[in-house]
């Protein structure tokens, strides 16, 4: 049996597919959530689908962590009260 080749998938990154892809919002949308800039939400994005891609065309496994960031989700459970100001504004 052969080894599987690993590729890492940040947390950032998760998160850009999970908001562009999976929840279907503009990029402009995602970036906001995630306090980035449109242009680095777009290359976080594109790093994620070439990563996850790539692990489909190769059947290599995805290792999900690192990188300096916290998930949207994670910040709204910490502070529920930031979700009543996004809606607000």
């Amino acid at each position: 049996m052969r080894r599987l080749k690993v590729l890492a998938l940040k947390d950032e990154e998760l998160e850009a597919l999970l908001l562009a892809d999976a929840k279907g919002l503009e990029q402009a949308a995602g970036a906001q959530l995630m306090s980035v800039s449109r242009s680095t939400f777009s290359r976080i994005l594109a790093q994620a689908r070439r990563t996850v891609a790539t692990a489909l065309a190769e059947g290599a496994a995805i290792k999900i962590g690192g990188g300096d960031f916290r998930r949207v989700s994670d910040r709204l459970a910490a502070d529920p009260e930031s979700s009543n100001r996004d809606s607000e504004t």
